[in-house]
């Protein structure tokens, strides 16, 4: 490994021990990134950039544990899996000084400033993890730079939610925002909204999904969608009125 010690820098999160020219085998992938996937589209991209360009950016790694001789990857997963695809045997690293809690920190804001957006339940269960390190609310807020209330639902959406309506987000039958406002309340009722809304025939607004959580009195219809069509209630299922 190449060292170049001339290159150190600081955060409130870390300080940068070095920067090296490091072995590819000695990189652990996946630990402190929010995202729960990797894009391979992306990484097929990175590869033949690599390959064509090198690399510009470094990746930021923590400094192994004294019984490990693993570098831990904080910023750079996907830069890490394209260079193995386009077969390269080192990458370049900055290897810093940093604590489990402020890798996840510094991870979930520099994927925040990435290009691609993370999702909102791999954002909520990473704010998740801020918590279980003993931080409130506001201190959250304070780190990642969010509001006090987009990390209450946050923490709501990946401490309340069943899996059922966590299901539900992925698949794209309920929004993010619907979700949030869901995970509130008990988990019998949101594993039953949930059941309505995937079997519904018509889209339901954010709106119609809480009232149904809610278990306010129907209107005099059952349900009428935007194209002013009115549909009727049958068992978990929305049916057109003829």
């Amino acid at each position: 490994m190449i060292s170049d010690a001339s290159t150190v820098s600081s955060s409130k999160f870390y300080t940068v021990a070095e920067v090296m020219e490091m072995p590819l085998d000695k990189l652990q992938m996946r630990v402190f990134s929010p995202r729960l996937s990797l894009n391979y589209a992306s990484v097929k991209r990175l590869s033949v950039d690599l390959a064509r360009r090198g690399q510009l950016t470094p990746i930021k790694v923590q400094e192994p544990a004294k019984k490990s001789d693993l570098y831990k990857v904080i910023d750079g997963d996907h830069r890490v899996a394209a260079a193995r695809m386009a077969e390269l045997a080192i990458i370049r690293a900055e290897i810093l000084t940093i604590s489990d809690e402020d890798a996840y920190a510094f991870a979930i804001i520099s994927n925040k400033l990435g290009s691609r957006t993370i999702e909102t339940l791999e954002l909520a269960f990473a704010v998740s993890k801020q918590h279980g390190f003993g931080r409130t609310e506001i201190d959250i807020a304070d780190r990642l730079g969010f509001s006090q209330a987009k990390v209450s639902l946050l923490l709501t959406l990946a401490e309340k939610s069943t899996p059922e309506l966590r299901e539900a987000v992925i698949t794209r039958v309920i929004t993010p925002r619907t979700a949030m406002s869901l995970a509130s309340f008990p988990a019998e009722t949101q594993l039953s909204v949930s059941v309505i809304v995937k079997n519904s025939e018509v889209p339901l607004g954010h709106r119609e999904i809480l009232r149904i959580a809610r278990g306010d009195p129907e209107p005099d219809y059952d349900f009428r969608c935007k194209c002013g069509r009115l549909y009727q209630r049958k068992d978990d299922r929305l049916i057109e009125v003829e």
